[in-house]
């Protein structure tokens, strides 16, 4: 039984019961349930989603904002950045930044600059180098097998144990047996 015949026998037998008419009912569940059309541009708003235009700033729908407009999020903007709270282009290396979504490069440092640090700068998250990988607090390239590790993370296979850079490969070797499969896993130390 489909969604609507469910809630429409549930209505006719709710209006059995009580004052209320089938036909009230059925108008009200409709109004409640059909879909709305699009707000036009000026209409008060409360998401995107509500608006012809898919903008809705300072809870009016209206078109994207322009570079230089007063904006509170990125999708406010025709541009896709709102920087400082103002619609402009993304910012650029070296320029100052509060938000990853500031900057062209997607980072912006705890120095609050936009750019990545290369290796042999001073780091505090990965995402603050270029390699991705800071490394007892200097960026690096992920460590090879064998070396001393903390996390999963400092080592190029994504595997540190018991302090230790470590491969793993994976070989997949299924064993049918009784019609379950089983997967074998090589975990190798070097």
């Amino acid at each position: 039984m489909n969604l609507q015949v469910s809630i429409g026998f549930m209505i006719v037998i709710f209006s059995l019961t009580t004052k209320f008419s089938v036909a009230q009912m059925y108008e009200d569940f409709w109004e409640l349930t059909a879909p709305k059309a699009c707000k036009a541009n000026g209409q008060f708003c409360l998401m995107n989603g509500e608006c012809c235009s898919k903008f809705c700033v300072n809870l009016k729908c209206s078109k994207c904002s322009e570079d230089g407009d007063w904006c509170t999020f990125n999708s406010d903007c025709c541009s896709g950045f709102c920087v400082n709270l103002k619609c402009g282009p993304c910012k650029k290396d070296g320029e100052f930044c509060v938000l990853n979504s500031d900057c062209c490069s997607n980072y912006c440092t705890l120095l609050l600059s936009c750019t990545c640090y290369k290796d042999g700068n001073v780091c505090v998250r990965n995402k603050d180098c270029c390699s991705k990988y800071c490394i007892y607090l200097s960026c690096d390239q992920c460590l090879k097998k064998g070396r001393t590790c903390l996390f999963d993370s400092d080592c190029c296979s994504n595997y540190c144990s018991f302090f230790t850079c470590i491969f793993v490969n994976l070989t997949k070797r299924y064993i049918k047996a009784t019609g379950i499969q089983f997967l074998q896993q090589n975990v190798h130390s070097l």
